[in-house]
């Protein structure tokens, strides 16, 4: 009888989750075909509903692998491995997912089953990132590049290459300033919206800045470099390069075989101080040591 049923799970204290509706249509059914019924659930207890921690979602990349991207045949260009997390003042950074909070279950004696606790998590805003909206997200306080270091969010005015500009680099595009400690190699480029600064030799590269760019060990060009920027170019010398600036072009030693467009004032008033062969245009004018050569290198 479904009464003795109840009986004995009233005994055992079962006094959640019986389920009635069940146990009337397996007694009906033992009665009718007389066949014992083993392993049947007639009283299940509440689960528990999981919740979920909190978690902070970053926009930007927050590893250090190489991303090689395919244009529109397949080809791969190994020069672009996309290190660089450009970033724009007031551009979102990272947001909090709020955490779910879990819901306690109770088994068939009634009594409560307690979930496990839950992880919140906060952004941790370091130089020049503004956490907004009571801690929930996090944005740029200026154009940059975006890193996580220890949890911390930060965004630098400056992408340093510690190194050669090689393929271990690639091609480099950023939206601040770019100083390389190393050389720039031939073939890459280099894209800043500020100011370039180059240690070391520049090959056959391509170099373009919103600012001023600095060349420090000098420009060997092979007849394949060109750098464009709206501000000054300060070169300790230049060879078989093209060179175009809307500031003044400054050449501490010589300039050779190279074509120049410069919007301001060319000076090379040290060291030679010597134009020699290529195109020289200047609006600002022109001042040097020695033009030309007495070898017949034809100079304009």
């Amino acid at each position: 009888e479904v009464r003795k049923i109840y009986e004995m799970l009233d005994n055992e204290g079962v006094l959640n989750g019986v389920k009635r509706g069940v146990i009337a249509d397996l007694i009906a059914k033992v009665n009718d075909t007389s066949i014992p019924i083993k392993e049947e659930i007639i009283a299940r207890g509440t689960p528990i509903t999981p919740g979920r921690d909190a978690e902070i979602k970053y926009h930007f990349k927050v590893n250090d692998k190489i991303q090689l991207v395919a244009n529109d045949k397949g080809k791969i260009n190994h020069r672009e491995l996309n290190l660089v997390n450009n970033v724009e003042k007031e551009e979102l950074l990272a947001e909090k997912i709020p955490s779910v909070p879990p819901v306690a279950g109770t088994d068939i004696y009634g009594e409560s089953i307690l979930p496990d606790g839950i992880k919140d998590a906060k952004i941790i805003a370091g130089k020049n990132v503004e956490v907004k909206q009571d801690g929930m997200k996090a944005f740029s306080q200026i154009d940059g590049q975006a890193f996580l270091k220890n949890r911390m969010i930060e965004v630098s005015p400056i992408f340093t290459v510690p190194h050669d500009v090689d393929l271990n680099v690639g091609n480099v595009t950023f939206n601040g300033t770019i100083i390389v400690l190393g050389n720039v190699l031939s073939g890459f480029t280099l894209k800043a919206k500020e100011d370039i600064h180059v240690k070391g030799i520049v090959e056959g590269a391509h170099l373009v800045a919103g600012g001023s760019i600095t060349i420090s060990g000098g420009l060997k060009g092979q007849g394949k470099a060109t750098i464009q920027c709206r501000g000054d170019i300060n070169v300790s010398f230049a060879e078989r390069a093209n060179l175009e600036c809307h500031g003044n072009l400054r050449i501490q030693s010589s300039i050779i075989n190279t074509d120049v467009i410069c919007y301001s004032k060319l000076e090379a008033l040290s060291g030679k101080g010597s134009i020699v062969g290529g195109d020289i245009k200047a609006i600002g004018g022109i001042e040097c040591m020695e033009a030309g050569s007495k070898l017949g290198v034809a100079t304009k």
